[in-house]
This record gives C-alpha cells, sequence and structure tokens, in this order.
C-alpha cells in the first residue's frame, strides 16, 4: 500500500456517529442507551478534543501514526485488534482505545486501496492460554 497521510479536524456530528454505531454493535439499541450516549458523550468529545486537537495521520503497510497536540502515536498493524467499518467512517481498535478514520478523508483510489490493505492486514496473534 501506498502511503496514505491525511489531517483530521472532528466534529461532535461525527463523534456521535462513531459512538451510536459501535454503540448499535454492542447491543445499546433502546430509546433510553441512545439517550443517555447524548448526554455522556458529548462533554467528552469536547475533552478529547481540546486534549488531542486536530490529527495528522500517515498510513503504511507497516503502521499507522497519528501526530496531534499530545504527541505522536505509532501502532503496528499487528497490534490492531479490528479495523470497524462504520457508517461515516472506519474505527481502529486497539488493546486501549481507538480511532476514527472518516471516509472523507479518503480519496477514492486511497479508499479502494485501504480496503485491500483491511482484508490482507497482518492480525494480531492471540495469546496462549495458560
Amino acid at each position: 500500500m501506498q502511503p496514505i497521510s491525511f489531517t483530521v479536524r472532528y466534529g461532535l456530528a461525527e463523534y456521535m456517529s462513531v459512538v451510536t454505531d459501535i454503540a448499535g454493535t454492542r447491543g445499546v439499541r433502546s430509546r433510553l442507551g441512545r439517550a443517555l450516549l447524548w448526554l455522556v458523550a458529548p462533554p467528552i468529545f469536547l475533552y478529547k478534543k481540546s486534549k488531542v486537537g486536530d490529527c495528522r495521520f500517515t498510513l503504511t503497510s507497516e503502521q499507522l501514526e497519528r501526530k496531534s497536540k499530545d504527541g505522536r502515536k505509532t501502532v503496528p498493524w499487528a497490534d490492531v485488534l479490528r479495523i470497524h467499518r462504520l457508517s461515516r467512517g472506519y474505527l481502529v481498535e486497539l488493546a486501549e482505545g481507538a480511532m476514527p478514520l472518516p471516509y472523507r478523508c479518503f480519496g477514492a483510489d486511497q479508499r479502494s486501496a485501504f480496503e485491500s490493505f483491511i482484508e490482507t492486514r497482518p492480525r494480531p496473534v492471540a495469546a496462549a492460554a495458560p
């Protein structure tokens, strides 16, 4: 895969889309559950946005790198647990946390290349049972 680079300035609507998509996959389907998400998630978003700010991503065949106000984080693809395809973007799930990658940030060729990469990327190795 050729390197893919882009900068993201997240918005609340986009963040809420990720939260509600993931909540739906995790069984939160009631109106009360969704209402609670709309009460809790916006303050979390504002906190994260003030801490992290805009993010500069670089995706290569070996790793995902994010540079932001709080520093640089490099994650080898082998350490990624799962890549979710959501309504407005990908969500890269890590052992601790996740990184949303909005579809709007990918050109058509980049998205096609990333889709192909997702299907062939290195998978994490399952831990051996004790």
